[in-house]
């Protein structure tokens, strides 16, 4: 997984970027079929900083997140919150949970279950 970390204003501190590609590495726990992710911090000029988070995943599945806060530590936690939801909602999406169910005497059978049992005529 390549991290690539972005700072578009002076007012960030460049200590920030190393803090930023730590924590994107445990977004590999949420969903392992990330390809990169790129954040890019950015400061308005007035008091807010601007946190952008891209993720790359399989079959261009592309996840965008940003966040404006006061502090750019902040906004790029609350960015990484949103992110870590985002590819577990992806995950679960990508996941078979929509299998046959079937109604029986004996209650509800999933259609493997029901066709791999042997069957008395």
């Amino acid at each position: 997984m390549a991290i690539h970390v972005t700072l578009r204003s002076k007012e960030i501190p460049t200590e920030i970027k190393g803090i930023a590609q730590d924590k994107a590495e445990r977004l590999n726990k949420y969903f392992d079929h990330i390809s990169r992710i790129e954040i890019v911090f950015s400061f308005d000029g007035k008091r807010d900083y601007k946190v952008e988070m891209m993720a790359s995943g399989p079959k261009h599945h592309n996840l965008m997140t940003t966040v404006k806060d006061n502090d750019a530590l902040t906004a790029f936690d609350k960015a990484l919150g949103k992110m870590e939801r985002q590819l577990t909602k992806m995950k679960e999406k990508m996941k078979d949970h929509h299998s046959k169910i079937i109604q029986t005497k004996g209650g509800q059978k999933k259609i493997d279950d029901f066709l791999s049992e042997d069957v008395n005529i």
